[in-house]
């Protein structure tokens, strides 16, 4: 859940209509932090509850039978090795335990592109809606996107829908591009990154601007525009040590199953 942002806009879109906001993550203080930030910003006259719980990806709803309308994510795609300390820091919002969706049984396809974690959540999800229910999550453009659409459809999601593409300076520059590049050498893939000063002159050529950059194009268009400046995680990781900054593109992608 992060900071509980998110539960905060749905309140603001929903307003009127929404009745619950459930709030799930593996660690206590965050789950705390967000429930306290969404409070915050509940209007006078809100009767949204708020129910927190703590737990992996849906299973908190799952395990008691309870289902939502619209569910929301934005999951850490990164396994942690050994022993990294997930308690705090960069690492804690960048990894997470193997174990956690390893239970899920994801095909090799989707953890060879370090989306094992992604294929848990919208498993644990389809249980997890009610019938005309929609799921979200946003992620990072560094994998096929043809590839995003097969996780929904393999999830039994029949009809996915891009909502918003966008531009990003990649942030936790060192630990990301390094983790990236552990599975490029391990299955032979490649991800996608971009030199960040010369896509956003680009993209200003089209007037998108701004710090997270959020493009009126799809996903698709956005990647072929930048991809003379397309670079490996590898590549990326050497250009970080130079002192060069390299973003990715970022998508929120929804699925239904009707």
């Amino acid at each position: 859940i992060g900071s509980g942002v998110e539960g905060s806009a749905a309140e603001k879109v929903f307003h009127g209509s929404l009745k619950k906001i459930y709030i799930s993550d593996t660690d206590e203080e965050v789950v705390a932090g967000a429930r306290r930030n969404i409070c915050r910003t509940l209007t006078k006259r809100s009767r949204v509850t708020i129910q927190p719980f703590v737990g992996s990806f849906c299973e908190p709803l799952t395990e008691r039978r309870m289902c939502a309308d619209l569910i929301h994510a934005n999951i850490p795609n990164l396994p942690a090795v050994g022993n990294v300390d997930l308690s705090g820091g960069e690492k804690k919002g960048t990894f997470l335990q193997s174990s956690l969706y390893e239970g899920y049984n994801p095909p090799d396809e989707f953890i060879h592109y370090a989306l094992g974690a992604q294929y848990a959540y919208l498993r644990s999800a389809v249980e997890a809606l009610t019938p005309t229910g929609s799921v979200l999550t946003e992620v990072g453009g560094r994998v096929p996107l043809s590839l995003l659409v097969k996780l929904f459809q393999d999830n039994g999601f029949t009809r996915v829908k891009e909502v918003l593409a966008g531009f990003k300076r990649q942030t936790e520059a060192a630990i990301n591009f390094a983790g990236y590049h552990e599975f490029e050498k391990e299955y032979g893939v490649a991800f996608d990154y971009y030199l960040y000063k010369q896509s956003v002159s680009v993209l200003a050529e089209h007037c998108v601007e701004g710090s997270i950059l959020s493009a009126e194009m799809s996903g698709d268009e956005l990647k072929r525009l930048l991809s003379p400046y397309r670079v490996s995680a590898g590549a990326a990781l050497e250009l970080h040590r130079k002192g060069i900054s390299v973003g990715h593109t970022v998508h929120i992608i929804q699925g239904s199953r009707g």
